[in-house]
């Protein structure tokens, strides 16, 4: 929520080269952004259990984790092309610069996965470190 509140005062100065406006738009967007996740804090299921290396290739690997993380992959190269296309008008090129950072920040399962990863190292030993899923998650 923080970080969103942050983008969207700097964005006209960091932004600048793309006419970046802090407009009410955005003000308003920003506050349902923070709602939602304030909500989301007060009301949303926590999991605080402790993936091992097998636990997570596993949920990587169900078919719904796959058409995931294939449609993230896609929606960010997509986002790429056409913002180096310069084929985006400004309000467009918004939303997908937000729609990539939403999917970016959407990915701290990975970081977790890894944390979890070099959390269960000094008990577990370095198997983990030989199989590929700790450097996917990084």
């Amino acid at each position: 929520c923080l970080d969103v509140i942050f983008n969207a005062l700097t964005a006209p100065y960091t932004l600048r080269w793309q006419n970046e406006r802090l407009t009410r738009a955005h003000i308003i967007g920003t506050c349902l952004v923070s709602v939602g996740a304030f909500l989301t804090a007060l009301f949303g299921s926590v999991m605080n259990e402790r993936l091992t290396v097998y636990d997570l290739e596993h949920q990587f690997l169900k078919w719904d984790s796959l058409v995931y993380m294939t449609t993230e992959v896609v929606v960010i190269v997509a986002v790429y092309l056409s913002l180096k296309a310069r084929v985006l008008n400004a309000t467009t090129r918004g939303i997908a610069l937000g729609v990539v950072a939403g999917i970016l920040m959407g990915n701290v399962f990975f970081l977790r996965g890894f944390m979890n990863i070099l959390r269960d190292t000094p008990t577990s030993g370095a198997e983990a470190w030989q199989r590929v899923t700790p450097y996917v998650c990084l």
